[in-house]
């Protein structure tokens, strides 16, 4: 937990920094930031705190998963005084893990959503007592919320908007969540002096265009790029048999042990590596459930029985209740030796916000993705770093015949 004598001291380092030359500004932005957070900030993250804390413009950074783009948003407000962050999130249980993030550095956050919201919680957003407020594009856009952003006491403390995730407002705001698609309606509503700030791993020149004239982000905004390479991951490509694409009888590999040169006569669940396969729709998930399970069950070299079967591979949709899924999350991101789950089929709902999930060898896409490239490719597969071989994420295609 951070003191808020701590807090203090780095708030007047920014502070009396304001009419320094960039150089000094961005020194004080590192000494500030080293004594809120257990690491010295890497160059980019400085580069987009002075960006927003002093030149005060709007910005749009991509970077890979590790980068830390989600500390830019929670130093903000904690660095200049009296100033209030909205952060836009796309799953309430980011929304809680930011909360109770925000908290032990002494900042005063609230995670709003349907269950939270209440007249007394909409007055104390009023009377700006909250450092930071994360929330739905839902909620930020509702004509519950939007009168209260207009109070002149939060008007005038309110710095920052974050979108978080930001492809989702053109992958996610044409027909599955239409709100992204009226974050601009915010914009209008909190004025033009507040910044704007949209971060994410994976903004192809499409979908950029897209949210930034969603957003309502000016055609000149700064984009600040940094390398998303990831040297350790290994890209592959697959062909999904003749008239067998509904069958799922491709993804039977997935079972087999890491190396492919392991000779078992029976394959323990550990033996099988940590694997995440997408979908674009949740009936192809369950009919691909119950296909893996069978095949678990009487293969001769696993023989599991139907709980075995089931602890092995898992459904992760929206739809999945809260409660299953952070236990599906906390027993997944446990150490490959000791994780009772193998397989997880997902939706984009797995791997949106999520932290890194340890030992994941393999992320495989079903089909040929409806909406671009799922984020999770690139960015959230994570092999430990004493592992010779690289992570794999494999793309399979219909053949077309």
């Amino acid at each position: 937990l951070i003191s808020s004598d701590k807090v203090n001291q780095a708030q007047y380092l920014i502070s009396i920094a304001h009419n320094e030359e960039e150089k000094t500004q961005k020194a004080a932005i590192f000494h500030a930031i080293r004594l809120l957070y257990p690491y010295f900030p890497r160059p980019g993250q400085t580069d987009a705190l002075h960006h927003l804390i002093y030149r005060k413009k709007d910005l749009i950074l991509i970077a890979k998963t590790s980068f830390g783009k989600s500390m830019i948003p929670q130093a903000v407000s904690m660095l200049v005084k009296k100033s209030i962050t909205i952060v836009i999130l796309p799953l309430d249980q980011i929304g809680k893990e930011q909360e109770q993030y925000i908290e032990q550095m002494a900042g005063k956050p609230y995670f709003l959503n349907a269950n939270s919201i209440n007249n007394s919680i909409l007055q104390k957003i009023a009377d700006a007592q909250y450092t930071h407020i994360l929330m739905s594009p839902e909620l930020a856009v509702s004509k519950r919320l939007l009168p209260v952003l207009e109070t002149p006491k939060f008007k005038e403390q309110l710095c920052l908007v974050v979108i978080d995730e930001a492809h989702l407002v053109a992958h996610w705001g044409v027909k599955f969540r239409l709100d992204y698609s009226r974050l601009n309606l915010l914009r209008i509503v909190v004025g033009q002096q507040t910044q704007w700030y949209a971060c994410s791993a994976t903004l192809d020149p499409s979908t950029l265009d897209a949210m930034i004239k969603g957003v309502g982000f000016d055609t000149n905004v700064t984009i600040q790029r940094t390398s998303i390479d990831r040297p350790e991951l290994l890209l592959r490509l697959g062909i999904i048999p003749k008239k067998s694409g509904k069958a799922f009888t491709a993804l039977r590999f997935v079972f087999d042990p890491d190396p492919l040169s392991t000779n078992l006569a029976r394959v323990k669940p550990t033996d099988i590596p940590k694997t995440i396969i997408f979908f674009d729709s949740k009936d192809d998930i369950q009919k691909a459930h119950g296909v893996l399970m069978a095949y678990l069950q009487s293969h001769p070299k696993y023989q599991y029985t139907k709980k075995e079967a089931s602890d092995v591979v898992r459904v992760f949709t929206r739809d999945t209740h809260d409660e299953d899924k952070d236990a599906l999350i906390a027993e997944f991101q446990k150490p490959s030796d000791s994780s009772i789950i193998r397989v997880v089929l997902a939706t984009e709902a797995l791997g949106i916000g999520v932290n890194k999930l340890s030992d994941v060898r393999r992320a495989i896409n079903y089909g040929i993705p409806k909406g671009g490239i799922h984020p999770f490719f690139g960015s959230e597969v994570d092999g430990p770093a004493e592992m010779e071989k690289p992570a794999k994420s494999s793309f399979l295609f219909n053949n077309g015949r």
